[in-house]
């Protein structure tokens, strides 16, 4: 099997001023290219650098960078890889954060009442345009979605990953969203299912945009309209 030209970094929580560039340019450029983002984020395209270390070293999110082969050295490390994308994941969440957004599955085949989970809300998934196909999409869920299951099993089970003195399953529940429709497509291929609606003030307050929006930018559409499509996904831990 040929190697892949993409490989998905976890961003360390105390990134150096290099690689913390390199995470506000690819932030910047999301935003400029998803103009609803935008609309609503304006408050990040005027972020100093500080600003975004903070975002970085925010211990409530796992950042993941999908990096693209240089074209020089063929690296694909943070310091000399392509930055072409990237995905967020908040949490672990509360029952009751977690149902902020959309509805919770509730017939779940993989568990039952003896089971228990971590809870995750994933977001800031983007693609540049030139790299919008299954490779590197796969890239971004293979590392992250490992990283999850690996997070739940320390956090959950004993020394050995396992529930201790219980035949219980574990698992990691992920709730996201996307504003670029072409990235849809992706989340059906990888196992995610549509579980509801949520209104764009569910999703701001979920994605911590909501304290710096304008009152006056939003609508009470924008408070009782379920217009975004919620998708879930749930990892077998």
């Amino acid at each position: 099997m040929a190697e892949s030209s993409y490989k998905t970094h976890l961003l360390p929580h105390n990134p150096n001023p290099s690689l913390v560039q390199s995470f506000s340019l690819l932030n910047r450029d999301a935003l400029r290219m998803l103009p609803r983002l935008l609309l609503y984020q304006r408050h990040e395209s005027e972020w100093t650098q500080e600003d975004w270390a903070s975002l970085a070293r925010d211990k409530s999110r796992f950042n993941f960078v999908c990096v693209k082969k240089s074209t020089t050295e063929g690296a694909t490390s943070l310091e000399e890889g392509k930055w072409i994308g990237m995905c967020s994941f908040t949490g672990p969440l509360s029952q009751q954060d977690y149902d902020g957004l959309g509805s919770r599955g509730e017939d779940d085949p993989l568990l039952g009442a003896d089971s228990e989970e971590t809870r995750w809300y994933g977001h800031r998934l983007f693609l540049r345009a030139a790299d919008r196909n299954m490779e590197a999409m796969s890239s971004l869920h293979h590392t992250s979605t490992n990283f999850l299951r690996e997070f739940t099993r320390e956090l959950l089970g004993d020394e050995n990953g396992t529930i201790s003195g219980r035949d219980k399953k574990m698992a990691a529940r992920i709730h996201g969203i996307t504003f670029a429709p072409d990235l849809e497509g992706f989340y059906g291929a990888l196992g995610a299912r549509e579980t509801g609606r949520a209104t764009l003030v569910e999703d701001l307050r979920c994605r911590g945009s909501l304290p710096y929006v304008p009152k006056e930018l939003l609508c009470e559409e924008d408070y009782s309209e379920r217009s975004i499509k919620v998708y879930e996904y749930l990892l077998d831990c």
